[in-house]
Parts: C-alpha cells; sequence; structure tokens
C-alpha cells in the first residue's frame, strides 16, 4: 500500500470507528461447526453466531480451512462490523453469499495486511448500515454477480476503494451513498452488473472514469451512466460491452426538465465504441419521434457534436427527442426516446365582462386543473412576489399512451418579472378539492405544504438549497406570523399540534377533553364526541390562534370555533349563534371576520365580531364565502353562489362585484375562486375556470392603470447618455430634466449626476402615479457626492401635502409625510451607494403611515396622517417644490415608484443588491469601477489604446491580460453563501480550459470553458461539474451559486440561461481569503487565459434562489 493511501485510509478508518458504535465482543471464525454456515454457533470463537446489531459484536475472517457459507437458510443476523481477512497468517480469507441476508454496520474485505479478503456474493442480499471498504488495509476484492449490497445513503457514508481494493459487479446490484477511491483501488463492471448511487454523482464518476479508477469489461467496453433517467434521484453506472451503444445522459433530464422557449441547448453523452455521427430526432409527438426515419420531418440532421440547439420553440409544449448513434461504417443503434416541457411565459390581458376591470390570466395550460391552487393562505412571497400554486394535469402523455393524472401532482412558482413558471416539486399527492395549499413562511426564504395520501405529516422545503425535512405527527396548517412555529392538528387523534422549526421538535397543546371546558355555558358532560379538526389560523400579533372543530353535542353534530394561546392555555370557545363557515381575522388582531351560510345568496352574510366572541355585527348580506381582507382591513373579498366576487367596504357594509366566475369544470363542481389580496394591497388573485373549461389563476388590479404585480409604475433608470429626458421605462411619464448641463456631463455610467445648484428632474403632477398618493412606494439609490450644508432634497414636493426624502447637513437621511415631523435615523457617508425606500402605507381609519427603509433596514416610521387624495404639487427629483430650494448634490440611480405599499421583506429583496459590481461602462484607462462598493479591478496587459472597452463590454484577448481583485477584498472573503453573475460571449474555440473566473488551488473557485466549450464550475476539492455547450459569438447568463448545506458543507450550482447545468458535491466551506483572485485567467494570470467578452459581473453575498437566477436570466444584456 502507497503512504498516501495509508494515510486516507486511516483518517476515514478514525472516522468510521467513531461514529457512536459502542464496542461489543469480538467473534472469531474458527470454522468448527459440522458444516460451514455463517449461523452456525459452533463455527464461532467462542462459539456463539455474532450478534446485538449497530452495537454489537465485531465478526473477523482470518485463515481458516473452510470460508463461511451465507445461503438462504442464513436470514436477518445483525452485527456491528464483518471483516474478511483479518489476523496476522498469511493467505486468503473469504465468504460466500449465495442467499439469505447479512446485516452488519460496517463491512471490510482486506483487514490486515497478511490477509488476503474475498467476498463473493452470487445471490442473497448484505444490507451495510453505514461503510464498506475493499482494501483499505490489505489486499480486499468484492465480486457481485448476483444479488444486492447496499451500504447507507446519508450522511456521507459511503463505499471506499483504497489502493490494494478491487470490485468486480458482473451481476446484481451495488447501491448505497457515496463513492470513494484512491489511486490503485478498481471497480470494473461487465454483464448486467449496476452500481447505483443516491443523488447526482455523475461528476465523480466521471472524473474515476478519467482516471482509470472505472472500468467496463476490463478497459474493452465503455462505462455508462446517467442521473434520474434509469432511477428518479439516483447516478445509475452500468457497462457497454465492445458493440456500439445507445446515446445517454441526456440534459435535460428524461422527463424531469421544464425548459425556458430558447436560449439552451440539448446534450447528451456519445453511445460507447466508435460512436461517430449522430442522427438527431425532434418533435412533439412521442410516437411520431420514435417511428420516424431520416425521411421523417422529425428528422433533424446528422452531425458530430453532443449538443443540438433547438432554437426558438412554443411555450406550454411537449417536446421528445431522439438520437441515434452511427458509427463510421453506417452501422446504427437507434436511441431511446427523451421528453422535456416548455414552461408558459407571459400573461393573458381580459376585461371582465361584468365589473369592466382589467383581468390578467396568468396560467394558459392543462397544469391548474384543479379547484384549490392555494386555499385560503397567501400564495404571494412577501419577499419576490413570487406565486406558488398547486396543479393537477388532467391528462399527460406516457408513451403513446395517455394517461389520467388524478394525483399525478406537482407544485410551481410563477417569477412576476420575467412571468416564467417554474416546477420545484413533483409528486405532492393531493387529490381535486383538499390540496397540497403551498404557503411561503413570513420571510418567503421556505414553504409548507401537505401530503393528502399520508394525512398526518407535512414537509418543509427551503427554496434555496430545496432541501426537504418531513414533519410526522401532525398536518401542517399555518407559520405564525414570525416563522418560528407552525400550527396544525392530527385528525386520527384529534388533537391540535405546534411545530417548533428551530428546534425540529412537535408539542400536542390541545386536546378534546381540553375543547370541553372551553364555554363555562355548555356542559362537559354533553361532548360526545369529536369528528374533524381544521383552520387553525394565527392572529397577526402571533398572541393568540382560531380553530374549527366538528363535534357531537347532546346529540348534535355541530361546528364550533375556539380560539387559544400558542401554547394550548386558555382554550375560549367563540363560536357564534349563526351558522358560520369561513374567518379571518382582522389586521389589529382585535376582531375576527366569518361568513355564514357558504355560498347560497339567500341566506350568505357576513359578520365581524370580537376577538372573545362578543359583539357579533352584519356586515353585508348575500357574499360570504371564502373571505380574505386587504392589508388595513377596509375591504373584503369574497363570492356569491359561484358566479362573481365582491369587495365589502368592512365600514359601510357596501358590495361591490369586481370579477365574474366561469362554468363546472368537467360537471363536478363549481369555481372556488378562494380570492386573496396581494401583501401591498394592489391586487387580488383568484381561481377561475376560462373559456376551454379548464382551471386557471387570474388576478386584477385595483386600479386599471396598475402594473403587473411585484413590477414598478414609473421607473428612471438613467441610462441615457445624453437629452434632457428621463425615461420612464415602466409606462410613459418621463421626467424632464431642469437646468442639466448641455454637455451630457450629468450622464455617469447609467446614473444623474445633481450638481446641488439649480438642477433638478421635473414630474407632472397630474401622472397616475403620483395621484392618490396614498399605499406607495418609492426606491432608489442615492450616493451623496458632498456633505450638504442645508436640507437637501432627493424627493419633493410643495408643502401643500408634504411628501420630502432629503439629507440635513449632518448627514442623516429624514422624510416627512404630510403634517408628520421628520423620521429615520441613517446617517449617509459621502461617496458610497445606498438603497433608500420611503412606504406610504395605508392603516386603518382611513389613514396612511410612512416608513422610511436604507438598505433594506427600517430606519424610522412617521406618525398617523391622513391619506392624501388629488394630484401631489411640485413633484420633483433633487429639489423642493419643483427648484424653489433644497438643491441635492446626490448621484442618483434607478428610482422608482410602486403602486402597493410593499412588505419589509420586499423592501430587503429588493435591496439585496450585488456586493460587488463591474458593469464595464468606462471607454478608457485600466479600472474596472465598482458601482457597487469600492472593490475597483486592475485592468492588467490589456491594451493602452482602450480598444477592449467596446459597447459597454470588456473584451480579452486570450494572449495575457486578466483582471485582477484584490485577494482581501470582502466580496472574496469566507467564500461560501455568494453567487457570482454576468454576461459573456466566447469569442474562440478555446484549446485548452480558460478561465472565466479564476483563483489558486489553495481553494479552487474555476469558471472555466474547455477545449469543448463545455462551460465548468470547480469547488473546492472537487472535479469540474456543468454540461452546457456554449456556441462562439452568442452571449449567456451564468451563475455560479455556493449554496450553504447542512454539515458545515457548500455545494456548487453552475446555471446557464437561467437552467442548473450541474451540481458540485459538497466541500467544505472556505474560511478566510480566496488566493489571486481574478477574472479572464488561472492564478492571476499564470495560465488559462480566456478570449471572451463580459459584461456585468456581479459578486452577491448570499446564495441567489433559482427562480431569481432566471428572472435575471431574463433581463437585457
Amino acid at each position: 500500500m502507497n503512504m498516501s493511501g495509508k494515510i486516507v485510509f486511516a483518517i476515514l478508518f478514525a472516522i468510521f470507528i467513531s461514529s457512536n458504535c459502542a464496542v461489543g465482543a469480538t467473534i472469531t471464525w474458527d470454522a468448527g461447526g459440522a458444516d460451514h454456515l455463517f449461523d452456525t454457533a459452533a463455527n464461532w470463537n467462542p462459539n456463539t453466531v455474532p450478534e446485538g446489531g449497530d452495537s454489537g459484536d465485531d465478526a473477523l475472517i482470518p485463515v481458516t480451512s473452510y470460508d463461511p457459507l451465507v445461503d438462504s437458510s442464513v436470514s436477518d443476523i445483525h452485527f456491528q462490523k464483518l471483516c474478511i481477512g483479518s489476523g496476522s497468517a498469511p493467505g486468503t480469507a473469504s465468504v460466500n453469499v449465495t442467499g439469505g441476508s447479512l446485516n452488519p454496520c460496517r463491512l471490510y474485505v482486506g483487514y490486515s495486511g497478511d490477509c488476503s479478503g474475498f467476498l463473493y456474493i452470487t445471490g442473497g442480499t448484505i444490507s451495510v448500515s453505514k461503510n464498506i471498504v475493499v482494501g483499505g488495509n490489505g489486499y480486499g476484492t468484492l465480486t457481485i454477480s448476483g444479488g444486492t449490497l447496499k451500504w447507507r445513503t446519508d450522511n456521507g457514508y459511503q463505499l471506499y476503494v483504497g489502493d490494494e481494493g478491487n470490485v468486480n459487479i458482473n451481476g446484481g446490484i451495488l447501491e448505497g451513498g457515496d463513492l470513494f477511491m484512491v489511486s490503485g483501488g478498481h471497480l470494473n463492471i461487465t454483464s448486467s452488473g449496476k452500481l447505483i448511487l443516491y443523488g447526482d454523482g455523475t461528476t465523480i464518476i466521471q472524473n474515476y472514469i478519467d482516471a482509470g479508477y472505472i472500468t467496463a469489461y476490463g478497459g474493452d467496453g465503455t462505462v455508462m451512466y446517467d442521473y434520474h433517467n434509469t432511477n428518479a434521484g439516483k447516478t445509475t453506472v452500468w457497462a457497454a460491452s465492445g458493440m456500439l451503444t445507445k446515446a445517454h445522459n441526456p440534459s435535460p433530464i428524461n422527463d424531469n426538465g421544464w425548459m425556458p422557449r430558447d436560449g439552451f441547448n440539448l446534450s447528451w453523452r456519445a453511445g460507447g465504441n466508435d460512436a461517430a455521427l449522430h442522427d438527431v430526432y425532434f418533435g412533439t409527438s412521442y410516437s411520431s419521434v420514435n417511428s420516424a426515419t431520416t425521411a421523417s420531418a422529425e428528422y433533424k440532421g446528422n452531425q458530430t457534436t453532443v449538443t443540438y440547439d433547438p432554437v426558438y420553440l412554443t411555450v406550454d409544449t411537449d417536446y421528445y427527442w431522439r438520437i441515434d448513434e452511427k458509427d463510421n461504417g453506417g452501422y446504427t443503434v437507434k436511441g431511446d426516446v427523451w421528453h422535456f416541457r416548455t414552461y408558459s411565459t407571459g400573461i393573458i390581458e381580459t376585461t371582465d365582462p361584468c365589473s369592466s376591470r382589467t383581468v390578467w390570466q396568468i396560467t394558459d395550460s392543462d397544469l391548474n386543473n384543479n379547484i384549490h391552487s392555494y386555499y385560503d393562505h397567501s400564495p404571494w412571497n412577501p419577499a419576490t412576489y413570487e406565486i406558488i400554486y398547486t396543479s393537477t394535469r388532467n391528462w399527460y402523455e406516457d408513451g403513446n399512451e395517455l394517461m389520467r393524472a388524478e394525483n399525478a401532482s406537482e407544485i410551481w412558482v410563477m417569477d412576476p418579472e420575467s412571468y416564467t413558471h417554474r416546477r420545484i416539486k413533483e409528486n405532492a399527492h393531493f387529490n381535486l378539492h383538499v390540496g397540497a395549499f403551498p404557503m411561503w413562511s413570513p420571510d418567503g426564504q421556505k414553504i409548507l405544504y401537505g401530503d393528502v395520501d399520508e394525512g398526518n405529516m407535512f414537509y418543509i422545503c427551503d427554496m434555496n438549497s430545496m432541501d426537504i425535512t418531513t414533519v410526522y405527527g401532525m398536518a401542517g396548517r399555518e407559520w405564525s406570523p414570525d416563522g418560528k412555529y407552525i400550527s396544525g392538528y392530527n385528525q386520527a387523534v384529534n388533537e391540535v399540534f405546534v411545530y417548533d422549526v428551530v428546534n425540529d421538535v412537535t408539542t400536542s397543546i390541545l386536546t378534546f377533553e381540553d375543547l370541553k371546558y372551553a364555554n363555562s355555558q355548555l356542559a362537559p358532560a354533553l361532548y360526545q364526541s369529536i369528528h374533524g379538526l381544521s383552520h387553525t389560523k394565527w392572529s397577526p400579533d402571533g398572541a393568540r390562534l382560531t380553530l374549527i372543530s366538528l363535534i357531537t353535542y347532546d346529540g348534535q353534530e355541530r361546528y364550533f370555533l375556539h380560539t387559544f394561546m400558542p401554547d394550548g392555555s386558555f382554550p375560549l370557545d367563540i363560536s357564534p349563534s349563526v351558522n358560520f363557515h369561513h374567518h379571518t381575522w382582522t389586521p389589529d388582531s382585535q376582531k375576527i371576520v366569518f361568513g355564514s351560510g357558504g355560498n347560497d345568496p339567500s341566506w350568505a352574510k357576513q359578520y365581524i365580531m370580537d376577538s372573545d366572541g362578543s359583539d357579533v355585527t352584519l356586515l353585508t348580506s348575500g357574499v360570504a364565502g371564502h373571505i380574505s381582507l386587504n392589508p388595513d382591513g377596509s375591504k373584503a373579498v369574497a363570492e356569491r353562489d359561484y358566479i362573481a366576487q365582491y369587495f365589502t367596504n368592512i365600514s359601510t357594509g357596501t358590495n361591490t362585484v369586481f370579477t365574474t366566475l366561469g362554468s363546472q369544470i368537467l360537471g363536478l363542481v363549481q369555481p372556488h375562486p378562494h380570492g386573496v389580496w396581494s401583501p401591498g394591497g394592489g391586487y387580488v388573485i383568484y381561481n377561475n375556470s376560462n373559456q376551454s373549461g379548464t382551471w386557471q389563476m387570474f388576478v386584477v388590479p385595483i386600479d386599471a392603470n396598475y402594473p403587473f404585480p411585484g413590477q414598478p409604475w414609473l421607473r428612471y433608470n438613467f441610462s441615457q447618455t445624453s437629452g434632457s429626458i428621463a425615461n420612464d421605462t415602466a409606462g410613459d411619464v418621463n421626467g424632464t430634466l431642469i437646468n442639466f448641463p448641455t454637455d451630457s456631463s450629468q450622464w455617469v455610467g447609467g446614473s444623474l449626476v445633481f450638481d446641488g445648484s439649480n438642477d433638478y428632474v421635473d414630474i407632472s403632477d397630474n401622472a397616475l402615479p403620483i395621484r392618490d398618493f396614498h399605499n406607495r412606494t418609492i426606491t432608489c439609490r442615492v450616493k451623496l457626492n458632498a456633505t450638504p450644508s442645508a436640507d437637501t432634497f432627493i424627493f419633493g414636493t410643495s408643502s401643500t401635502y408634504r411628501c420630502y426624502i432629503t439629507v440635513n447637513a449632518s448627514g442623516n437621511l429624514r422624510a416627512t409625510l404630510a403634517s408628520s415631523g421628520g423620521f429615520g435615523s441613517a446617517t449617509l457617508t459621502v461617496g458610497t451607494w445606498y438603497n433608500i425606500a420611503l412606504v406610504i402605507r395605508d392603516v386603518a381609519g382611513g389613514n396612511t403611515r410612512g416608513e422610511l427603509y436604507v438598505n433594506g433596514i427600517l430606519s424610522g416610521i412617521s406618525t398617523v396622517q391622513n391619506r392624501h387624495s388629488g394630484n401631489l404639487v411640485g413633484t420633483n427629483i433633487g429639489s423642493y417644490n419643483n427648484g424653489t430650494s433644497g438643491f441635492g448634490n446626490i448621484t442618483l440611480d434607478d428610482f422608482r415608484i410602486y403602486p402597493e405599499a410593499l412588505p419589509g421583506e420586499r423592501i430587503k429583496y429588493l435591496h439585496s443588491e450585488p456586493l460587488m459590481r463591474y458593469d464595464f461602462s468606462e471607454s478608457s484607462g485600466s479600472t474596472a469601477n465598482d458601482i457597487a462598493g469600492n472593490v475597483n479591478g486592475t485592468l492588467v496587459n490589456f491594451p493602452t489604446d482602450s480598444s477592449q472597452w467596446v459597447g459597454g463590454t470588456l473584451v480579452f484577448d486570450g494572449i495575457n491580460d486578466y483582471v485582477d481583485i484584490s485577494d482581501s477584498a470582502f466580496p472574496v472573503r469566507d467564500f461560501h453563501n455568494r453567487t457570482i453573475t454576468f454576461w459573456v460571449k466566447p469569442n474562440v474555440t478555446p484549446s485548452a480550459a480558460a478561465f472565466i473566473f479564476g483563483t489558486s488551488s489553495a481553494y479552487k473557485c474555476y469558471i472555466t470553458i474547455d477545449s469543448n466549450r463545455k462551460l465548468q464550475g470547480t469547488l473546492g476539492s472537487g472535479g469540474p461539474f456543468g454540461n452546457s455547450i456554449l456556441t462562439v459569438g452568442k452571449w449567456y447568463h451564468v451563475a455560479l451559486v455556493v449554496r450553504d448545506v447542512s454539515g458545515g458543507k457548500a455545494r456548487g450550482e453552475l446555471y446557464v440561461n437561467g437552467v442548473l447545468s450541474g451540481t458540485s458535491t459538497d466541500q467544505n466551506r472556505h474560511s478566510g481569503n480566496l488566493e489571486k483572485v481574478n477574472i479572464g485567467s488561472y492564478r492571476e494570470g499564470t495560465s488559462g487565459w480566456a478570449n471572451i467578452a463580459l459584461d456585468n459581473f456581479h459578486i452577491n453575498t448570499e446564495a441567489l434562489s433559482p427562480g431569481r437566477i432566471l428572472t435575471l436570466s431574463k433581463q437585457t444584456k
């Protein structure tokens, strides 16, 4: 054994034996019995069969006259270690398994340096609950030709093949978590043998193939592998003999790839043994593609490369493709048919026939054929405004057969910026009426969803890492307002539970017995039986919860409404005397609004009562159903008789129809709209049936002039380079530059510079975005050019109705609303960029309140003011009252007005700007300016004539130039939970790996293009990952996400045009400084220079979500 192998094994061995297994007895094989069976006590010294499970006996197999046999008579023997080849006597020791089952905690084949170990498996099952080591401390050979050998799949447990280890998989299955091999170790696959690893292990398998560690037929065949196609969620490795084999390992993954309509390539691994040519077939019908010949329309040509660009596709469409492999002699192997679907983009704007309101249909396919896309909890993400929903497709094509998808349901997210939909969960297990009910956590980072098939369990999905936590013992119903707890119930025992998210603890807090004593007016003895629980809802302040129960009381089955504290104490029966259905808390947590009589207009009513059940007051008649209140509690949305939805004015009880409802779907049920307000109160989302007879989702704005949810109503991005107009890229309210220079010197790097003397930007007082200026949000990026001598205005009006954002002589950022005094406590530093937001939020009583944010952090709140109505006067950017005074010496960028009072999480999200940002807008010089901070890059070896600056991009010649980034810069310190994004265009095909982003090898963080134009990432000690092939001369959006995962690890994710291209193995998180950080080469100009054009290079201080990356990729370069 070489020394490096000994060191590696010694480390692993120490880890393996210290994993909380107590030491049992040592039992040694001596073959003293009449037979050679493993479970004969007389064959062991002492005369006892190994036992004790994971903390039990060690079974040692030394050199003896007869080797142990495990046949069908041997069953389920559990012990700690099976060590084949132990002791100091030289020779060989073997175990033969022909049937039956063994269950050791650990398995060692080749346990000492003197005795060789052999394990032969032709049948039966060996299930190892932790690790397998072959050839780790002595010569070891594992040969399987039938049966199954498994090892543990989680927490890094692995099959370790040492430098004196050999694994032969001639048949049967070798299956488990990780595979780790060192130089000298060998794994050979033949015939029907299969190696199956959990998760995506394709990168490590390819690395071992390249290193010669894994072979097929001793090197005469081809090692084949795929992820997810043969076995869902697993990597399957097998062997192909010397004949030509099928193409495999498709990207996108078969039946699991939802793709954009353009901007991506199909790719595959070539079939083994001289697959020189590839016939490409592509179409929209499985049967047509499957039966196609070179004379068919589906035939797209013959090629030598292993990528194909489908160009421009149709949204919401199933596509099928096939690759036939050919050798140089013309022999052809027909390929499998693979499938993916394009997701929907765009929205359909319609007009409601009854109310004449603008309505957006946001889904347009068979995806959403389900009554309850979300139920009565908000599907809006409070930070990103993404919309989460569940779907059940009525029919889908499986092969050439149409099948009913009764329970094949999915969870989807729609992005409001790009209008794209992405699937985040398959097989979410819910039926037509009872949904999985996905709900965002209050911070928008996680979702909770249920499982009807299993009942009393639910899932929590981290939307960044996509890791899923399963919680047993209760059906999750709702997040607490602070996101620390989830309430729910267990219908099997009829108890209310609370799940502690932080500590992973589920606690029963309320039982049927508790409910019997919740009403002093009712007799506990008359509570006879309980039939169900539902609707645990937290009050907005988190102080109490509600619960609906169905109980037989005094011989009658009736519904009860209860409230109680989060620990279950002080349960109170607040059931109204009238019939009731769905209910909701008012925003101030003081009252409860509920509907009576369902949707029948003849007896449907809405009521409001105090939270203790007193003062029940009729609000309105004829409208009830599922009630949702807007953020200030002034309006409710509910439905009437499955015909229409109405707004109810809470103070007056008047009803106004705002949308009609469609017909029954498939003759089954009427629409269940479940209208829910957006977080800012400007929109309502609901379910409805469209004219084609499928369930879809719709959004209606409160004002017909509003933009789509989440988008600004007015936006000046100051991207002009000349002129006196600030173009409104969101609408048509252009700003007029007053008193600015005539030489266009005010336009600097995509921002507008104010001189503090007399210039400002005039905004028309009649513009819609500034009329009735309440429930609005202003955001912008600002930099002080000098310390002001008096109050200077970033945003100003006249004093008729004051709406000011100012900086005083002490550098304090302040805001003023109506008659309020200044509020806000942040101090700005000259020369530093800040993200600021002024939110004017409607509150109860017809009032409004100002909130000032700096870099996403709340800086101050105004006193409550009267809501503005009419036109603001003297509205402008950069002064008080259209140039009267208070001119700001500032630089401004990205000024926006939103038609809603955005929630704090949304402000924080909008202000999660890159920590470092090179937009390469310079036209000369040797510095790449960091417009997000102060980590400027230094151009090294670039031309002196500034020819590298081309159209707002930076061109690298691939000879010796690169951009140096300081190793001590904060953005590249402790480089985990980070995201790098940029646009890149390859100018040539590189002859060797070309580095777009590079470091030294001390801790590798590389983004490269190889000689096949394959874009790849490398992280830590892992191998390259990523499968996308780039085309010379074409721009691509690229993102490398370094995402924190459990166990103190980090995982790399590489995206191309918003689509995941590859994932690294988990690596130790980086700490300290990255070394030799640069753009364009390896190790600051050592080698690997890239011949590329680059634009918008960003480093973010968080691991961006897949949805956010997709959105960024949809933005114009």
